[in-house]
């Protein structure tokens, strides 16, 4: 199991871009997951996430932050690998009618006793921008908390049409049925943006409960 570092750290942390998420020009083309260890570089990962993606499950978001990520194939063309991303954290509830600020400093204290958490996960891309300095951008691959969505979402390099690519296995489970629907994504990029290049036809399965054949 994929042991991933648990963030506890103080409010006044800088983030730092000066370098990427993960170095893959050390772990080259392993497409091992690695747990993400340097805070500042975590706050500077969730500060560009911000940017790019509406993040609904209310503040504050690193919570109980894990980040674990991986070096993916180079989408754009640049001569840089992406990194593929998957992030876990928790809406902790905090009581009274506190700040965002004060919620959030409640948030990281060790001793912490909020009136409860809900834990979220999502898989994101980020792709690689050589500029100076370094500002990289994310997108969002997969929700895999929202509702339906159960368990990571398992991602694998692959190539479409000649050109490099990610297959999403993506499944989305029905409460009312207890049927799980299953089906492939392949995303490109394009013009500097994620896209979907290709989508399969959705496959509905029973559960093993549902006294089907």
């Amino acid at each position: 199991m994929l042991a991933a570092l648990l963030f506890l750290a103080a409010v006044s942390e800088v983030p730092d871009h000066r370098g990427p998420l993960i170095d893959c020009s050390t772990l080259g083309t392993s497409q091992r997951w690695v747990s993400v260890r340097n805070h500042r570089r975590a706050l500077a990962f969730i500060e560009e996430l911000r940017k790019t993606v509406e993040l609904t499950e209310g503040v504050p978001f690193d919570c109980g932050l894990e980040i674990i990520a991986r070096c993916g194939p180079d989408l754009d063309g640049d001569g840089l690998p992406e990194v593929i991303v998957r992030v876990s954290w928790e809406q902790r509830y905090v009581d009274g009618d506190d700040s965002e600020s004060q919620a959030v400093a409640r948030c990281h204290a060790r001793v912490f006793s909020g009136a409860g958490t809900s834990s979220y996960s999502s898989l994101f891309v980020i792709l690689s921008r050589q500029t100076t300095p370094r500002r990289d951008f994310v997108e969002l691959l997969a929700d895999e908390t929202g509702s339906g969505r159960e368990g990571p979402t398992r991602v694998e390099d692959t190539s479409w049409k000649g050109r490099p690519a990610l297959k999403l296995h993506l499944q989305f489970e029905y409460s009312d049925t207890g049927e799980t629907e299953i089906w492939k994504r392949i995303v490109i990029v394009k013009a500097g943006k994620l896209r979907v290049a290709e989508e399969q036809r959705p496959q509905r399965l029973r559960s093993h409960g549902d006294g089907g054949p």
